[in-house]
């Protein structure tokens, strides 16, 4: 079988979504050893940019083609307009002619627009994955007003169209199955199912940073990260430290909180800007080395959908985890085992970092349960059962 993948997310960028992308396609690849992977490329084309190299991030089998977005920002900015969303129109239609593929495969809803009804003409088979619920994510994440209502319009056509239209849709959460189904088809029975999320390759934890070279055991460090430009991320953040940062102060004064990721805002550079117990470590070259530092993990973000995924560096590392029980969605079984501890409120999140500080932690438990939820192989595994059974 031939599938022909559409991605809207740089895979070779360190965002979640990137990350998450990668290991949907190179699971593809590994089920399906004939691939195509259409991607967005960097550079405007007009020759002031390379395409950016992926070779070595998947499988070398994969068939590759990089898609450069040639419109100036004004053309872009009218075809939020007219419903031209994306790039990769164009391309795709130039590949489903010459590839003539079994199945396409659209890394978001967003790729799909104005694209699923010609794939359905041509009797391809459609599968969906669905990071997140898109029309939630941008809404909380702030467009520019000029391009706001546009864009959320025709957002939320292609994300029903393809709830719709798709012969196998695919979540990363339950909760993202359900708010699909509420949202877009109620009465209808829908074949979406949750996939979650893994590794985007084989991956021996032995390689992992080794905690215990880097830890002061004088300071309790509670790390943060993530992708600081989302607005989500942002005012979450700032509301922790806002809110929460002063308790924690007070009741434990030999405490450190580090905040490490990609472009911060001005409002967090300030508030961490001279603070003792504030350390901000803006675009990281590794940031798994930032969370192996830490005491204790901490994802404050209590907005959006989908699942985070740099909660899984601080459980690979074997680390205990506190997050904001909009970000404990998809990590239940770390829940039940007592390992990820939800909050959502400050006399809750006391609670759970007084249950942290005073228990010990098996980091081999945790870190084997981590494999056996999120490898690249019980990805693959997970992914292979569903397509067998729903195409």
């Amino acid at each position: 079988m031939r599938v022909l993948i559409i991605t809207n997310h740089p895979i070779d960028r360190k965002e979640g979504g990137c990350i998450a992308s990668r290991a949907y396609i190179n699971a593809f690849s590994n089920i399906f050893k004939d691939c195509m992977l259409i991607y967005p490329a960097n550079g405007n084309g007009n020759g002031n940019g390379n395409c950016n190299e992926i070779s070595h991030l998947v499988n070398p089998w994969l068939k590759t083609v990089p898609c450069k977005d040639q419109r100036p920002k004004w053309i872009k900015g009218l075809g939020v307009y007219i419903g031209k969303l994306h790039r990769f129109k164009r391309t795709t239609k130039k590949w489903l002619k010459l590839y003539k593929p079994d199945i396409v495969v659209f890394d978001s809803a967003i790729v799909s627009l104005g694209l699923i009804d010609l794939v359905k003409r041509l009797k391809i088979k459609i599968v969906t994955i669905h990071h997140n619920v898109e029309i939630d994510f941008f809404s909380d994440n702030l467009l520019p007003i000029q391009i706001r209502l546009p864009y959320l319009y025709y957002l939320k056509k292609a994300e029903r169209n393809a709830l719709l239209k798709s012969n196998l849709d695919l979540t990363l959460t339950e909760n993202d199955t359900c708010r699909l189904k509420t949202l877009y088809a109620p009465d209808k029975n829908l074949n979406i199912r949750c996939l979650g999320v893994f590794e985007p390759e084989k991956h021996a934890l032995s390689d992992l940073p080794y905690r215990s070279d880097f830890r002061d055991s004088k300071k309790i460090n509670i790390v943060i990260t993530g992708s600081l430009a989302y607005s989500q991320n942002n005012l979450s953040i700032v509301e922790f430290l806002n809110d929460y940062f002063p308790v924690i102060r007070d009741l434990q004064e030999n405490v450190i909180i580090t905040i490490g990721g990609s472009k911060p805002s001005e409002q967090i550079k300030s508030m961490c800007n001279g603070h003792p117990q504030l350390r901000l470590i803006s675009d990281p070259e590794n940031l798994l080395k930032i969370v192996s530092e830490g005491d204790v993990y901490v994802c404050p973000i209590n907005r959006g959908s989908g699942l985070k995924l740099r909660i899984m560096d601080s459980l690979k590392l074997g680390i205990p985890t506190i997050v904001h029980e909009v970000s404990a969605r998809g990590y239940e079984s770390f829940i039940k085992a007592g390992i990820i501890f939800p909050y959502n409120s400050v006399p809750t999140f006391m609670t759970a970092l007084q249950k942290v500080l005073d228990c010990q932690f098996d980091s081999e438990k945790i870190k084997k349960l981590y494999n056996e939820t999120f490898s690249f192989e019980s990805g693959v595994s997970r992914m292979e059962t569903i397509l067998t059974g729903n195409l």
